[in-house]
């Protein structure tokens, strides 16, 4: 098993950055003013932004076991050098 320079496997990295991203994300729904309070559609929304991120995880923790994923590396630096450019 591969480890990081931290002594950190890649699936384990992969997962506490998904979890890094549970505070952002419960501190929007907390401090987002609404003036009706919780409604069915922002249930609706936090349960399938919940089960997309979890199958996200199950996908990319899959994907990280079988490939280095370089080129998925290589794709996400030249999307990034063009945002960079059109902003």
């Amino acid at each position: 098993m591969c480890r990081s320079y931290l002594g950190l496997k890649k699936e384990e990295a992969i997962v506490f950055s998904f979890l890094m991203s549970i505070p952002a994300i419960l501190g929007g729904a907390i401090f987002t003013p609404s003036p009706s309070g919780i409604t069915f559609a922002d249930m609706v929304s936090f349960v399938s932004a919940f089960l997309t991120g979890v199958f996200s995880i199950h996908v990319l923790v899959g994907a990280v076991k079988r490939a280095k994923l370089k080129f998925f590396g290589i794709y996400t630096l030249v999307l990034a050098v063009l945002n960079l450019i059109l902003l």
